[in-house]
C-alpha cells in the first residue's frame, strides 16, 4: 500500500470531512497525492503551504505578545476542519537556532490554542514524519540521509494489525497496573503510579474507540502505547540515553530528577540547556510527567528520528496531556527515549534490557 493510502486509511477519511494539509514545498507531491485520495473517498480538501522564509518571518518579526494570540486564520481553519494532515516539516531547520527561548515559547502557546481548541469536537489529525526527512536535516544531525529515509518508510508501511497484537499485549499489562519502575544502566530510576489510568495504543488508526477515549492524534509511522500516568507521582531520576531532534539542534544528555511529582533538576548538554530555558519560559504544569510510552515498531531503528516507537524503547514526557484526557495544562510538552532500559510494573518485568518480555 502507498504511503498516501496508508494516510488516509489511518484516519478514516469519509464524505463527511473537510480536510486540511499542511505541507512544505518538499513534500508537495507527497500532498498532492494525499489530496487525491482524499478526493476518492469524497472528502473536501484543501492545501496549505508553508515555507521555511514563511515560518522564519513569522518567529522573527511577530512580537511575543502577537505571537502568544492564536491566528485567526488557523482558528477559522480549526473550527471547520475535521481532519489535519502534517505532511513534514522545515526543510532546513537551523533558522530555529536564531530563535530566542522565549519567542518559541510563545509560539508554542500561541498555536497549541488555536489548532487544540479544547472547546470543540476534536480534530482527527496525524503528522507525517517522512516529510521531516532532508538532507539538510541529515547534515544538521549527523545522519546519513539514504539509511534514515529508508528506515523510516518501511516502518511507516507495518501493518497496523501486527502493531495492533504486540500493542494489545502491552496494554494489558499498563492498564492493570498499580506502579511502575523504569531503570536502566545509566543510573535511571524513576517511578510512577498507573493506577486507573487508561492507555491508548498507536497502530496507525483512529477508530471509534480511540475517539470514544479522547484519543485522536497520530503520528505516521505509528507504533507506540502510552499511558498517563499519575501526573503527581513522578519520583526518581531518568537519563535520556538516545539522541532527542529539537528545533534543528541534537540533545545528546538530557537528565531529570523529580521530587514530590516535579522536576527538581533539569540538566544536560548545551542543546540541553537552551531547552531548559525554553521550559523556563514556558506556563503551567511544565514540570510534572504527562505520559510514559512503549515502542511497538519492529521496523523503526532507535538513534535516528523514531526513538519513541522503537520496539522496546521507553519514552517519558513532561508538560502538557490534555489531548490524553490528562490533568496537566501547559505550553510546553517535552520527550525523551531510552534504549535498553528495564521496565518493570507491579513487580512483574515488562522489559528487560530493551527487549519486550511478556
Amino acid at each position: 500500500m502507498s504511503l498516501p493510502k496508508v494516510i488516509v486509511r489511518s484516519l478514516g477519511i469519509n464524505e463527511r470531512d473537510n480536510v486540511t494539509i499542511y505541507f512544505y514545498p518538499h513534500t508537495l507531491r507527497l500532498a498532492e497525492e494525499t489530496a487525491k485520495e482524499c478526493f476518492k473517498k469524497g472528502a473536501d480538501v484543501l492545501l496549505n503551504l508553508y515555507t521555511d522564509r514563511y515560518y522564519e518571518a513569522y518567529l522573527t518579526h511577530l512580537t511575543e505578545k502577537s505571537l502568544r494570540q492564536p491566528s485567526d486564520y488557523c482558528r477559522a481553519l480549526a473550527r471547520v476542519s475535521t481532519v489535519e494532515i502534517l505532511v513534514g516539516g522545515a526543510y532546513d531547520p537551523s533558522f530555529f537556532r536564531k530563535i530566542s527561548p522565549s519567542k518559541l515559547a510563545a509560539a508554542n502557546e500561541g498555536e497549541s490554542e488555536a489548532h487544540y481548541p479544547r472547546d470543540r469536537r476534536p480534530i482527527r489529525m496525524v503528522s507525517v514524519q517522512v516529510g521531516t526527512v532532508t538532507r539538510p536535516r541529515a547534515k544538521l544531525h549527523g545522519y546519513d540521509y539514504v539509511k534514515w529515509r529508508r528506515m523510516v518508510e518501511r516502518a511507516s508501511l507495518v501493518d497496523p494489525k501486527t502493531l495492533s497484537k504486540i500493542g494489545r499485549k502491552v496494554s494489558s499489562v499498563l492498564s492493570k497496573a498499580k506502579n511502575v519502575v523504569v531503570t536502566a544502566p545509566n543510573g535511571t530510576h524513576l517511578q510512577l503510579k498507573l493506577k486507573g489510568k487508561p492507555s491508548f495504543i498507536d497502530d496507525g488508526l483512529i477508530d471509534r474507540n480511540d475517539l470514544r477515549k479522547g484519543f485522536a492524534s497520530i503520528e505516521i509511522p505509528a507504533g507506540s502505547v502510552t499511558i498517563v500516568p499519575d501526573e503527581t507521582s513522578a519520583d526518581g531520576r531518568i537519563a535520556f540515553n538516545l539522541p532527542i531532534l529539537w528545533r534543528g539542534r541534537v540533545i545528546r544528555r538530557l537528565e531529570w530528577d523529580f521530587k514530590g511529582g516535579r522536576i527538581q533538576r533539569f540538566e544536560g548538554d548545551a542543546v540541553a540547556m537552551a531547552l531548559r530555558s525554553f521550559w523556563e519560559k514556558a506556563t503551567g504544569d511544565r514540570d510534572r510527567v504527562s505520559r510514559l510510552t512503549v515502542g511497538i515498531n519492529p521496523h523503526a531503528r532507535p538513534g535516528f528520528s523514531l526513538n519513541p516507537i522503537s520496539l522496546g524503547a521507553v519514552s517519558v514526557a513532561v508538560g502538557d496531556n490534555q489531548d490524553l484526557r490528562g490533568r496537566n495544562k501547559s505550553t510546553f510538552y517535552f520527550q525523551g527515549s531510552i534504549r535498553d532500559a528495564n521496565l518493570v510494573t507491579d513487580g512483574k518485568i515488562l522489559i528487560k534490557a530493551g527487549k519486550l518480555i511478556q
